[in-house]
């Protein structure tokens, strides 16, 4: 019983989806973005060391307590895996997002045996991941995106192609969360929020209007604006669930979100 639900405050919407796939829906408003005060920001970035720290130049535009020093953002890992079906079953849970296909969970099947050679032929060559830090660089992990299979990178024909072709090859994006505080004082996001109710981990974020995401976003760094299929992975550090997530998000009115962001 797959289906699509948004959240737009105190309204909610659902979609049937069609066969079982999540497909993109039409959403429109929805709280305040606050960037936190320089003191803050700061004690919060000593744990990446003072080297790499960026701080902004000074804005006439925007009041001093209002900038945040920060880390650049850290850049996602993508990798590729073979794989080959065995009695149709490639043992991975999965939520069709706006961008991408999540794996939510991965059991018996094909990506589990993947990842059970790759984590032996790692452990025998002493090898350091080149990218990941469980010691494969090539690992499979519930969170992964698959952004690309046998060069398709549309979501819908990515699970089509999944389904119906027995050699596989994935594209995977594994995504660098950046965090974003948000002080709702009152008022909406700005945004949709969409996911499969009882199914997805994460929580989408579509529809950008006028809000406190685009109040936010005139004053925000480049790098750390929220876009339109940025994704929300935990809320004040609840996570894996997107029901828990929508429910922090309604209840609570400082919010520190972690998002992660599907680039091509």
């Amino acid at each position: 019983d797959d289906r699509v639900q948004t959240f737009e405050e105190d309204r909610w919407e659902v979609f049937e989806s069609s066969g079982g796939l999540l497909k993109p829906h039409p959403v429109s408003k929805g709280g305040l973005l606050e960037e936190r005060p320089l003191a803050e920001a700061a004690d919060a970035g000593k744990e990446f060391g003072a080297d790499s720290l960026e701080r902004g130049p000074p804005s006439a535009a925007v009041p001093a307590a209002c900038l945040e020093v920060r880390p650049p953002r850290e850049q996602p890992y993508k990798f590729r895996v073979r794989l080959c079906k065995d009695e149709n079953i490639l043992g991975m849970a999965l939520d069709v997002k706006l961008k991408g296909v999540q794996i939510m969970r991965i059991g018996a099947g094909a990506v589990q045996r993947h990842n059970d050679r790759s984590s032996l032929v790692a452990f025998a060559s002493g090898r350091d991941g080149g990218g990941s830090d469980d010691g494969a660089s090539d690992i499979v992990r519930p969170g992964d995106f698959i952004v690309g299979v046998n060069g398709i990178t549309d979501t819908q024909d990515i699970i089509q192609t999944m389904r119906s072709r027995s050699e596989l090859e994935l594209e995977l994006l594994r995504p660098a969360p950046f965090a974003v505080t948000v002080t709702k004082a009152g008022q909406k996001l700005g945004c949709n929020l969409i996911f499969q109710e009882g199914q997805s981990i994460a929580v989408d974020i579509a529809n950008i209007a006028e809000g406190a995401i685009a109040d936010y976003n005139s004053s925000a760094r480049e790098d750390f604006r929220i876009r339109d299929g940025d994704i929300i992975l935990s809320v004040n550090g609840c996570l894996g669930s997107a029901a828990r997530i929508v429910e922090q998000i309604k209840t609570m009115e400082v919010l520190e979100l972690s998002l992660c962001r599907i680039e091509p």
